[in-house]
């Protein structure tokens, strides 16, 4: 899993370090935030997530936060390798943050689309 990936490739990077050198987080991590638009189906929207966090494809994820809108109200999105939440919650601006390796912009955007009702 991305996890695993990460952590994998931080133990390869680090095995040459020495003991106290500082790391620059920036050149290990990633960001992206995203300000989705439209009203989120939440069976849809936790599909594609998971599949964010598992597959790789858009990069190595490792946590996903934010919030979306739905039909419902607000959507937060609490996603981390270790644990998933959505909850309900009031009126809200919408805006994904997602941190991991790899992290592919365009892509996450285009599988987040499919998750947006019609």
């Amino acid at each position: 899993n991305s996890y695993e990936r990460v952590v994998a490739a931080l133990n390869h990077q680090e095995a040459g370090r020495a003991p106290l050198e500082l790391i620059d987080h920036n050149r290990i991590f990633q960001s992206a935030s995203l300000r989705p638009s439209g009203s989120f189906d939440w069976e849809r929207l936790a599909q594609v997530l998971d599949h964010l966090l598992d597959s790789g494809e858009c990069g190595d994820l490792l946590r996903v936060k934010g919030f979306v809108c739905s039909d419902g109200g607000g959507i937060a999105v609490n996603y981390t390798v270790s644990g998933r939440s959505m909850t309900r919650c009031g009126a809200t601006r919408p805006m994904l943050n997602f941190i991991g390796r790899g992290v592919n912009r365009a892509q996450i955007k285009a599988l987040l689309e499919t998750a947006v009702q019609q």
